[in-house]
């Protein structure tokens, strides 16, 4: 698109006229709204901070007129460019993050998008009651944000993922119509019939899925965690949640007004578990056998994780604390009950567990929540054949990589050293990510087991879905978005992984060598 200067001025001055929120035309912010947490930098065209619907819906009304698209915006804590586009960036996180309504016999709440996880959190402690998708990035995490990524967090073995616990979302749809997606039974088309753009949509939903049944049932991995594409495997002609296609959707088939969500019961009794391992491989073996002690939550850190935790000042005192020696891997298991007795005679069976598969294995238990929040913070700071094999290739592009996971869920996170300046490198990270990838499909896993697809993976979906059901893929985006006015270049027809271009170091990036007076070098030491 590349839009000249003056033109983006005369597009921040119309829209200035339409809304009464903010309207942020200026470089500054441009390039603060250009990059998210991934490795992607791209200038949006301005940024439109709404403060009703009404500015929402006149900025859709301008932008479809004037062929502008539209990029919705949490916290920019997306890991895979989700959240980056030549776009108008809507960010709703100063003034559209408010809680609508708690309705404490049916434990939900109607929220509006911009609402951070932690601010949510706070007001439902009174009520006992919590939203438990507990992503690491709560502090700052939207709502809006968390329901277009379809957020997993480090308890979704027991809680499950966002499209587990959304009950409804009012959607924003291209022609600036509000629409309620909720759960729907069998008779819903034939009670309905009204032939509204919702009822056209449901319907050529339920035409897709038995269009593409078959290779549905085929591609699509059998595991919890799966947040690639759209999810075609939850639409059931017998009734279903129709709001679970746009949980993940990413912002790309709608924008949502406001998010109805399952809330639940603060837990009662919560003990922790520490599990120190010498053997990276042990520590993944044992997990199929410690699931089966209903645990809340089984996170793991390998050393390197362990050894960068060390070397932040504020974690030093915390791994003294709670790490003896130098472990290999760290699993910590987490179990919840409203009797503390259970849950004692669960921390128990784990520890007869770790330490019955190696004497050298290290078991600590851990009753207080103060402690067991300061060990969570060291994991939000920072499988078993797949990682040989994972391993394997990455000494074969000369470098090495970092495992962390959401164990129990067979969730990994592979974070491969990578120099995002060099040319090389990035042709390294696009060899690694398409045999990483050739792995998953050939144990039927997910490739995108969490944060999304975004730029880093949408054009791979192919590669793991089959080329079916990315042209399904791309029949839902058309079906809710006709002129592609919602974040294009997301999950179908995408961007490449490893366009320089869209990367926060082009290939023309030079460090500018900058005399410095000041020498602060001892002090690292």
């Amino acid at each position: 698109m590349k839009l000249n200067q003056n033109t983006i001025s005369k597009i921040g001055k119309e829209l200035q006229i339409l809304v009464k929120g903010e309207v942020l035309f200026d470089e500054f912010s441009r390039g603060r709204y250009s990059t998210d947490a991934s490795i992607y930098q791209i200038t949006p065209i301005g940024v439109v901070i709404p403060k009703e619907t009404n500015d929402v819906l006149n900025v859709l009304e301008y932008c479809k007129k004037n062929e502008l698209p539209i990029l919705a915006r949490g916290a920019g804590s997306s890991q895979c460019g989700q959240t980056v586009g030549e776009c108008i960036i809507l960010d709703y996180s100063k003034f559209q993050d408010q809680i609508l309504d708690i309705d404490l016999n049916e434990k939900t709440a109607w929220v509006q998008p911009g609402l951070v996880l932690d601010q949510l959190n706070a007001q439902l402690k009174k009520y006992n009651l919590w939203f438990p998708v507990d992503v690491s990035t709560s502090s700052r995490a939207t709502i809006g944000g968390m329901t277009g990524n379809n957020s997993c967090g480090s308890r979704s073995l027991y809680y499950g993922n966002m499209v587990h616990n959304v009950e409804a979302v009012e959607a924003i749809l291209d022609d600036g119509s509000l629409y309620t997606f909720e759960n729907i039974d069998k008779d819903y088309l034939i009670t309905k019939n009204n032939q509204n753009r919702q009822y056209k949509i449901i319907e050529e939903l339920i035409k897709i899925y038995l269009n593409n049944k078959k290779e549905i049932n085929e591609n699509f991995p059998k595991t919890q965690r799966r947040v690639g594409g759209y999810n075609l495997d939850l639409i059931n002609p017998s009734g279903f949640n129709t709001s679970n296609i746009l949980v993940g959707s990413e912002g790309t088939l709608s924008l949502f007004n406001k998010v109805k969500l399952k809330l639940s019961p603060i837990p009662k009794q919560k003990m922790l578990g520490l599990c120190a391992f010498q053997n990276f491989r042990q520590a993944m073996e044992i997990t199929k056998e410690i699931v089966k002690l209903k645990p809340t939550a089984v996170e793991l850190m390998d050393d390197n994780l362990l050894n960068l935790a060390k070397a932040i000042p504020i974690f030093q005192g915390s791994i003294k604390k709670f790490f003896k020696g130098n472990p290999q891997a760290v699993l910590m298991v987490e179990f919840i009950d409203d009797n503390l007795n259970e849950v004692k005679h669960k921390i128990k069976d784990l520890e007869s567990l770790i330490l019955s598969q190696n004497n050298n294995n290290v078991f600590s238990f851990h009753e207080n929540l103060k402690d067991q929040k300061e060990i969570f913070e060291m994991r939000k700071a920072g499988l078993n054949i797949l990682m040989s094999l994972l391993n394997e290739v990455f000494k074969k592009y000369n470098t090495t990589g970092m495992f962390y996971a959401h164990a129990s869920v067979g969730t990994l996170h592979v974070r491969p050293i990578i120099n995002m300046k060099s040319e090389q490198d990035i042709k390294n990270m696009r060899s690694i990510t398409e045999e990483a990838f050739q792995m998953v499909k050939e144990y039927k896993g997910s490739h995108s087991g969490e944060h999304g697809d975004g730029i880093l993976r949408s054009e791979f979906h192919e590669m793991m879905f089959g080329k079916k059901l990315v042209n399904a893929f791309e029949n839902v985006k058309d079906l809710f978005d006709q002129k592609s006015v919602f974040n294009p270049y997301k999950i179908v027809r995408s961007y490449k992984q490893n366009d320089r271009s869209l990367m926060r170091y082009k290939a023309d990036y030079k460090a500018e060598k900058i005399n410095t007076h000041y020498d602060w070098s001892n002090w690292g030491e």
